[in-house]
Order: C-alpha cells, then structure tokens, then sequence
C-alpha cells in the first residue's frame, strides 16, 4: 500500500485499480520528512431493504445489476462542505454514500444534478463524467 497526498492534502491510498480511494486517517505521524500514517478503509454495509432478496418491510432503491458498492465508496469523491461520497460508475449512475455512525457506509442513487458542484467539477475533470450524462440527469435504479 502506498498513501500520498491530493491537492487538499488528504490522505490518499495509491493502489492497483483505486486512485482515489481517500481514507478516513486516525492518526498520522511525520518523522524526519516520512508520513506514516494508521488508517481506516471505509466499509459499505449495504441494508436488506435495498437488496433483491426478499425481506421484510418496505423495499428501498434497488441497487443496478453489475454496481458494487464498496468499489464506488473506494473510488468515491468527498468535500468538506458535505458529510458525504459522491461517486459515478462507468454508465454515468450517480451515487451517494452517508456514514451510518457505526464504522459503515450505506449508499443510494441520485441524480447527477444533487452533487455538489464542486465535486462535479472534478469528476469531469477525472472523465469520470461527461456532459451529456449530466444534462440527461437521469436516476439509476435497479
């Protein structure tokens, strides 16, 4: 694993796959110009409501076939102003995670227009969204 910094000084984790998998750092140490750091990955525990399986109760959004969760909150963008993740699969679906106060995340869909602006502007910026996705505003459900 190897962690670096972004341009708002963050935390980031450099890996295979994950460029942007910012982590919530519990402690973070600087020795002689070395950072070492203890973080923790944010986990997505998804809530049988929002699942295809039956369960009791009122169904939630059904999260879209070939979406996984843990993979967008790993590649998810977040901002200071907002207590929340913002990510885009490869189709344009836009998503939003909140911490459920427990050491989880939970995640559903919104329109590509309820992002923060700032953080559409990076996500276009990234490639990660394109225009035509975004004046289509579309929702993505299962």
């Amino acid at each position: 694993m190897l962690l670096g910094c972004d341009e708002n000084d963050s935390l980031v984790l450099l890996s295979e796959g994950v460029d942007r998998a910012l982590l919530d750092t519990e402690e973070l140490e600087i020795t002689g110009g070395q950072v070492f750091a203890t973080v923790q990955r944010r986990l997505y525990r998804g809530s049988p409501r929002h699942e295809r399986t039956p369960a009791m109760g009122v169904k939630g959004t059904i999260c879209p076939k070939g979406v996984h969760p843990q993979a967008l909150l790993d590649s998810s963008y977040g901002c200071e102003e907002e207590a929340a993740r913002w990510a885009v699969t490869d189709e344009g679906c836009a998503f939003c995670a909140r911490s459920d106060n427990a050491g989880g995340w939970h995640g559903y869909p919104v329109r590509p227009s309820h992002v923060p602006i700032k953080i559409i502007r990076q996500l276009l910026h990234d490639g990660k969204l394109n225009a035509r996705t975004l004046s289509a505003d579309k929702l993505c459900t299962g």
